[in-house]
């Protein structure tokens, strides 16, 4: 009898060990998305790259206006409403801590004439449903898409430039860059970053922001069938963010960061590393944009 009972002991700690072994917590997704991030934030160096920039970074939409929105069913039944604005806003701060590690003199971060962020505020979505606000139902009732997708213009825009004009007063027009961070929400088939300047405008950084994001892929493409097309990545846009009667700051832009309605893109906007991919290679852009400025 006792060989077997030394056996089955045996084969309970084999099996127990297993079962232990097998018990251990796996990583939730909010666990791997800040592993992943700080495994992204591992390879950015801390230098002075960008000392003597101050640059004004303005996360489109926000308050009312969420800008667009995608509302996709969970397995289990629920609907989940994504906000372009709370992406924007945390990509942003995404951007912001970028630009200080890389050295930049100051960063802003605006949401109106008198609202601006301390951009050292760690505060990052992991994951953010988001109901659309009240006055969002209203509003589509009243208005047309097109339209919709510029309201309001004169209130919500132009008082987030003067943060801009305020900077170029003290600091000078040439060591300010303004950048406006957007969700796009064009045809599903589109997707990947478009960077914009303002018509006639001429800028060396819309140039360096696009060759990085074709660096990494990630440059705008639409397929059509089994074909993917690589489009232009800069462009010439009307937006008043960037109309130098408003703006006076020599370099301003506005990014298309990805298409909100491309499966593809969605999914990387909606975790944690997939927003700071995109921040880094915003700010990786701007670093070949200031090495280009030193030759």
């Amino acid at each position: 009898m006792r060989p077997l009972v030394v056996s089955f002991l045996i084969i309970s700690l084999l099996f127990g060990g297993c079962r232990f072994a097998n018990s251990q917590p796996i990583p939730n997704e909010i666990d791997r998305q800040k592993t992943a991030v700080s495994s992204l934030r591992n390879t950015v160096s801390k230098d002075n790259s960008l000392a003597g920039y101050y640059f004004v970074l303005d996360p489109g939409h926000g308050d009312n206006d969420p800008g667009a929105i995608r509302t996709d069913k969970q397995k289990d039944g629920s609907l989940r409403h994504v906000s372009e604005s709370v992406l924007n806003i945390d990509i942003t701060r995404r951007l912001a801590w970028y630009l200080k590690m890389r050295g930049a003199s100051g960063v802003y971060i605006t949401l109106g004439p008198d609202e601006i962020i301390n951009a050292e505020n760690d505060q990052y979505t992991y994951w953010e449903p988001v109901n659309p606000p009240p006055i969002l139902k209203e509003l589509k009732t009243l208005l047309p898409a097109s339209r919709y997708a510029y309201w309001p213009l004169e209130i919500a825009l132009t008082p987030r430039t003067e943060v801009a004009n305020q900077k170029i007063r003290t600091y000078g027009r040439k060591k300010v860059i303004f950048i406006s961070i957007h969700v796009d929400s064009t045809n599903p088939s589109v997707r990947g970053m478009r960077v914009y300047s303002y018509y006639g405008v001429q800028t060396v950084l819309c140039e360096h922001i696009a060759r990085n994001a074709k660096k990494k892929g990630v440059a705008r493409t639409k397929k059509i069938g089994s074909t993917k097309i690589t489009f232009f990545s800069t462009m010439h846009a009307g937006f008043i963010v960037m109309n130098p009667l408003f703006n006076l700051a020599g370099e301003k832009i506005l990014i298309e960061t990805a298409n909100i309605r491309n499966d593809s893109d969605f999914k990387k906007l909606c975790t944690a590393d997939g927003r700071e991919s995109i921040a880094h290679t915003i700010g990786e852009g701007i670093i070949l944009y200031r090495k280009a400025q030193k030759k």
